[in-house]
Order: C-alpha cells, then sequence, then structure tokens
C-alpha cells in the first residue's frame, strides 16, 4: 500500500504514518501539505498523513483547510 506523507523516512509525518499503517508500505515522500493531497487525488498513493497540530505551533490551519477540500 502506497502512503504519502510529508518529508523524508524518520520524518514526524512517517513516524505517524508507520504508527496508523504499520510499516508494510510504500512511502511516497513529498515536500509540501498540497502534494500529500495531490497524490493521494491522482492515485499515486492510496492515503496520505498530515499533521494537524503540533506541540510548537499549536493547530495546523493549512493542513485542515486541505483535508476540508
Amino acid at each position: 500500500m502506497k502512503l504519502a506523507y510529508l518529508g523524508i523516512e524518520g520524518s514526524f509525518s512517517h513516524q505517524a504514518a508507520c504508527e496508523a499503517f504499520g510499516n508494510h508500505h510504500e512511502g511516497v515522500m513529498v515536500d509540501r501539505f498540497v502534494d500529500v493531497c495531490q497524490a493521494v487525488k491522482e492515485g499515486s498513493a492510496r492515503y496520505g498523513v498530515l499533521p494537524i497540530e503540533n506541540s510548537t505551533t499549536g493547530v495546523i490551519g493549512s493542513a485542515i483547510d486541505l483535508i476540508q477540500k
């Protein structure tokens, strides 16, 4: 199964993907939130993992906006 997430292997988004889906997936590593959504929309990934909150800045509104679209 292909999962799109922000950053490289070992990033927080990659760790979240592994936590949610296990280690048996193929990563589609992207650089921007919008690229995660685009990968799912175009079918190059079945699922996408986006952060919606972090301990430094709190809620990540741009990611939530993309999920709503």
